[in-house]
């Protein structure tokens, strides 16, 4: 198992490191094209200890800045998930073209808490 700043990365299961009270401060990038998939982030999002951005493709802003990322992990298709640490390092991504990514997410995060 590796441990890279606070993920223990072990197959799909992401477990988050805590120092004392304070979670090292990561940054997840929710690149979207269906409310659904952001409103389902948004369940969990006042439970999750890191900075949640949305970038929706539907706009033409969304639409650069989600493909600019997609790309350099060579995804197509929405939603995609990225987990960034505090110093904008790559931990690890999530996306599916059976399931739905954002629930992928939100298991790993649930599963790293028990």
């Amino acid at each position: 198992m590796k441990l890279i700043n606070g993920f223990h990365l072990d197959g799909n299961v992401m477990c988050i490191l805590f120092i004392g009270e304070k979670c090292l401060d990561m940054t997840v990038k929710v690149i979207y094209d269906n409310n659904k998939d952001k409103e389902l982030i948004e369940l969990v999002k006042f439970a999750t200890p890191f900075f949640i951005e949305y970038i929706d493709t539907k706009t033409i802003r969304g639409r650069k800045e989600g493909f600019k990322i997609k790309s350099e992990f060579g995804a197509k298709l929405d939603p995609f998930i990225v987990v960034y640490d505090d110093e904008d390092n790559f931990l690890k991504c999530y996306w599916s073209e059976r399931s739905n990514a954002c629930q992928s997410f939100i298991n790993d995060y649930n599963d790293s808490k028990n």
